[in-house]
């Protein structure tokens, strides 16, 4: 192996590395983490729950620049491809939480409004569309989640978050 650089060297490089490292941590500080498989990387693709025991969440983003006091508006489909555990038929699925206290609403696509306790089927082999609404009420940051349980059993997660703006933000 090559002999190690003279002490005057090695000082020189550990400013100049110190130097490209605080570069780097600059450039880490506006990371942002990579997406999952279920976030839709397109803004017109609506993110797909598939009914079944160990499903994966979904995460709905309404984005960073959200006006506080506007109304928000995301879809999300619901599918079912018929699994022994659950039978053959259509699957009544129940509301167990929607975070309104935070602004948030889940509303079939017709427009029937979602509450807790509220029971929505879903047709053997096809799917049904969702709307999740939200109205920030507070500049800053949130996230929270729906919470929908299919029958016989299991518990299925929809992911939300958003970044809401004070005074004129948002598209």
């Amino acid at each position: 192996p090559p002999p190690p650089p003279p002490p005057a060297a090695r000082s020189g490089m550990l400013q100049n590395t110190s130097f490209h490292a605080f570069r780097d941590v600059q450039s880490c500080m506006a990371f942002s983490p990579p997406k999952r498989a279920s976030e839709s990387t397109e803004p017109h693709t609506v993110p797909v729950l598939t009914l079944g025991i160990f499903t994966e969440s979904i995460w709905i983003d309404f984005g960073e620049a959200c006006a506080v006091g506007r109304s928000y508006l995301r879809t999300f489909r619901v599918s079912w491809s018929p699994q022994p555990e659950f039978g053959g038929g259509d699957v009544p699925v129940e509301v167990e939480h929607v975070p309104e206290r935070k602004g948030f609403g889940l509303a079939l696509s017709d427009g029937g409004t979602l509450h807790k306790g509220s029971t929505v089927d879903v047709p053997s082999l096809s799917s049904i569309d969702l709307v999740v609404s939200w109205v920030p009420m507070a500049p800053g940051g949130v996230r929270e989640a729906v919470h929908l349980k299919p029958a016989p059993r299991g518990r299925l997660r929809i992911a939300l978050r958003g970044f809401a703006l004070g005074c004129g933000g948002g598209p």
